[in-house]
């Protein structure tokens, strides 16, 4: 069969902060298109923030199209996903974080929604579509039948898995100097080509805020290690960059696994530039820390989350401040990077929470500040019977252009919703200031100095469309909070219980497509 996978670009006004410094894939898209070309079929990758020149001719002629959808992202997949639906006959299928929790929404635009870890899943359902028969015993899949919604059982975590990525796959990514200044013309933006892997699945940790748990499990999965110095080397010869993302939300959860891929990689000399999820508690083991420097892993994605003990413990980090500091200082004493992540707007905090975020970020001498609001999806107790961190009723927008991660979506319990975002705002502006930048060149040195303007040059463009969700979250609060900015949480749960009743009541019914 002739498949293509699309993965569509975030709203230009609420931009993606992980992205717009860079062109690098997304690991679900490409290991999705990945196991159809190792099945067999003739695929094709169109990911929009790399290259968004689509050839609608070849998708028009698809037998399936697939949409690997965040959430951010939505709405342009609803788009695209509607065009071909007007222009083929080809089946809809959509999978990824988004359509994992908000399948029913989905589905007014697809045929089949893909749950979760999706490689068995499309193995499985690929076949059925080719030989037209039933899918019911599919796990991980949800449909529609005249009258009704159709949420298979969950398939069980694949118990190892092997998937070697072919960025070749990927059209328009390209690499090298030409391919640079092409993508400047065409962008108006410099943007580093990154090559992606993934080493390892799922996370043993229970971190209340993570939806990745749910996605990939606890289990921790690793694959076999020549194998992924095989899609190394294979990408050296197509591609000239050595600039790499690993994409494991915990790459160290197997300590021994990690230091021993670490140790072959220092043998191969490869010179490697490399970007790692990890928690902040690897930074006690020394031995870890030299062998990451020493392999080219030298920056690492660290959640941190907060510096209040309290929404620490909320959040089941099993941390303490003063730790979070020993930890830091011993990463850039190995001359290691830190991308610091934080969560505002957890029940325990108020409005001085990005203040102190962010002096602390500073106090720390943090290369990278990044600030994601909380936010949870609706309707995953009703769909799917799982306890939600934040209920229907506190959040606050439906529009998933809103949910880029920098955007404030719920109702906080101890801030406004507008305080909230532009204290954000404001603290991004203070942590990437000129001033402080400059500062940073002649206390801290030319690595942590280049190191934040790179940080700099990501977020801004999220910071500046901030005004405008202000905007938005004022009249959405309004009479909502008592003036010591406390939500009323009866006068908003009497509120939405009315637009509830309303919008079921003016909501149209929904036509199933034929199959």
């Amino acid at each position: 069969m002739r498949v293509t996978v699309i993965l569509p670009k975030p709203s230009a006004y609420f931009p993606d902060i992980t992205t717009t410094g860079l062109r690098i894939p997304r690991a679900s898209a490409l290991t999705i298109a990945t196991v159809i070309k190792n099945l067999g079929h003739e695929v094709k990758l169109y990911i929009e923030q790399i290259d968004d020149r689509i050839n609608w001719d070849w998708v028009y002629q698809s037998d399936v199209v697939c949409f690997s959808l965040l959430t951010l992202i939505a709405n342009r997949g609803y788009q695209l996903a509607s065009r071909v639906r007007e222009n083929s006959n080809a089946v809809i299928i959509m999978g990824g974080s988004h359509p994992s929790a908000e399948a029913e929404d989905c589905l007014n635009y697809c045929d089949y929604v893909v749950r979760n870890e999706g490689d068995g899943t499309i193995t499985e359902l690929l076949k059925a579509i080719e030989t037209k028969s039933p899918v019911d015993d599919i796990s991980g899949i949800s449909y529609k039948k005249p009258g009704k919604v159709v949420h298979n059982k969950n398939r069980e975590y694949l118990p190892q898995f092997n998937v070697a990525f072919d960025h070749r796959l990927i059209e328009g990514f390209k690499v090298g100097l030409v391919a640079r200044i092409s993508d400047f013309l065409r962008t108006r933006r410099i943007r580093n080509p990154c090559m992606v892997m993934t080493i390892t699945r799922g996370c043993p940790f229970n971190c209340s805020f993570c939806y990745s748990i749910r996605l990939l499990g606890r289990k921790h999965r690793k694959r076999e290690i020549s194998s992924v110095f095989n899609e190394i080397t294979s990408n050296l010869r197509y591609f000239s960059t050595r600039r790499y993302l690993i994409t494991d939300n915990n790459f160290f959860a197997n300590l021994n696994y990690s230091k021993e891929f670490m140790r072959r990689l220092i043998k191969l000399n490869l010179h490697l530039k490399i970007t790692a999820f990890g928690r902040l508690e690897i930074g006690k083991d020394e031995e870890l820390l030299s062998l990451m420097k020493a392999s080219g892993i030298t920056r690492v994605f660290c959640g941190i989350e907060s510096v209040n003990q309290n929404t620490l413990n909320s959040f089941n980090k099993k941390l303490q401040v003063e730790e979070i500091r020993e930890y830091i200082r011993n990463f850039h004493k190995h001359g290691i990077a830190i991308m610091g992540s934080f969560i505002v707007g957890a029940d325990t905090d108020e409005r001085n929470c990005v203040q102190e975020i962010v002096d602390f970020a500073i106090e720390n001498h943090l290369e990278y500040l990044c600030m994601f609001t909380l936010h949870d999806f609706p309707y995953q107790e009703k769909q799917f019977h799982i306890e939600q961190l934040i209920p229907d009723h506190r959040i606050l927008s439906r529009n998933w252009n809103h949910f880029s991660g920098t955007n404030v979506v719920i109702y906080p319990k101890k801030i406004k919703p507008s305080t909230l975002q532009k204290e954000v705002m404001d603290g991004y502006k203070r942590f990437y200031s000129s001033k402080r930048l400059i500062n940073t060149l002649f206390t801290n040195g030319w690595r942590n100095f280049s190191e934040s303007v790179c940080g700099r040059y990501s977020v801004m463009p999220a910071v500046r469309s901030m005004e405008k969700h202000i905007s938005f979250l004022k009249k959405m609060e309004e009479g909502l909070y008592d003036n010591k900015e406390v939500l009323l949480e009866e006068k908003l749960l009497s509120k939405y219980t009315r637009s509830k009743e309303t919008r079921h009541k003016d909501k149209p019914a929904q036509s199933v497509r034929n199959r």
